[in-house]
């Protein structure tokens, strides 16, 4: 097994339902074991304040090891761990699949549970983790909440320091009343206007391509007079007549509507890994909606195809 982090670590899920878990002889044998490694590595040292604690510990000890330092010591250690995991992800190289298995964050995380389950987390502490709760009561009260929480308020944060544990040098998040009806409201008219914008757009091409569509038939009706009038002759009738360029039209149209969807959908896919990270799946619920907007256009442009049944079969054969 390789050392100095030179493979991806391997996070193992945390076996909480296990009795030993939360097994307070257990947890801080375990907490021996990993520390013990931890003062002969010492490569965490410029990490989180758990990692300075420990070794103060062990080198202000009378023997200058572990074994000196009294297993309630081990609580400054897990209280100052943030659980960031900079230690696991980046900085120790006995992380699994290493042998000596060593998970620091989740280790700290287990003495917190513990803690928790033999009711040792004090009330203020354990009190402040109820964000949910708190907000709502906050938010009420959002001005007079920030003014109290403000840290250069000199007269209610040596009171937090003293009753919660805050450090009054520490700065607290702001509460902002903002009802979720009022940010519900303001996204759907965003969205609203991001799917009026999206159908002019959509009827904007539409409009378009029928125009371009009827021009290209009227050039065509034209350009195919001396055919049309040599059809009319041999007795062919002019609903027969359009019916041939519609065919025509049609198969040139469902050709050209099948190559640009699936240049579509590849361009869509490539946009979407390329710009958001992600494949973007055509909606296929949408492609009747596309047929029948084409078929609606193949018939606005079938149009100008009304200007065969004014050619005259005889002047076109006499030359006209």
């Amino acid at each position: 097994m390789r050392e100095g982090s030179l493979e991806a670590p391997t996070r193992h899920v945390l076996d909480w339902q296990n009795p030993e878990f939360s097994d307070r002889e257990k947890t801080e044998a375990e907490m021996e074991r990993v520390f013990d490694i931890c003062h002969t590595c010492r490569r965490c040292f410029n990490l989180c304040d758990s990692f300075p604690r420990l070794f103060d510990l062990i080198d202000n000890s009378s023997t200058g090891e572990l074994d000196a330092v009294p297993k309630t010591d081990y609580k400054q250690v897990a209280d100052a761990c943030t659980l960031c995991d900079m230690c696991f992800m980046t900085k120790c190289p006995y992380v699994p699949p290493h042998e000596f298995n060593i998970d620091f964050p989740h280790l700290m995380l287990r003495y917190r549970a513990v803690e928790a389950r033999e009711g040792r987390v004090p009330f203020a502490q354990r009190e402040l983790t109820r964000t949910d709760r708190n907000g709502k009561i906050a938010g009420k009260i959002a001005p007079l909440a920030n003014w109290a929480s403000d840290r250069h308020n000199t007269l209610t944060r040596p009171i937090m320091e003293k009753v919660a544990g805050v450090d009054r040098n520490a700065a607290l998040p702001q509460y902002q009343v903002r009802p979720i009806r009022q940010v519900a409201e303001a996204e759907g008219a965003l969205l609203g206007r991001i799917r009026l914008l999206i159908v002019s757009m959509v009827l904007l091409i539409l409009i378009l391509t029928a125009l371009c569509v009827l021009g290209t038939m009227a050039a065509l009706a034209m350009e195919r007079r001396k055919d049309v009038g040599l059809m009319k002759s041999l007795g062919g009738s002019i609903s027969r007549i359009v019916g041939i360029f519609l065919a025509e039209v049609g198969v040139l149209g469902a050709a050209g509507g099948l190559l640009g969807t699936i240049l579509g959908a590849a361009l869509s896919y490539w946009m979407g890994l390329r710009v958001f990270g992600t494949a973007i799946a055509p909606r296929w619920e949408v492609f009747p909606v596309t047929v029948a907007l084409m078929i609606l256009v193949t018939l606005a442009g079938a149009l100008p195809l009304r200007m065969l049944g004014n050619v005259k079969p005889a002047e076109i054969l006499r030359g006209a």
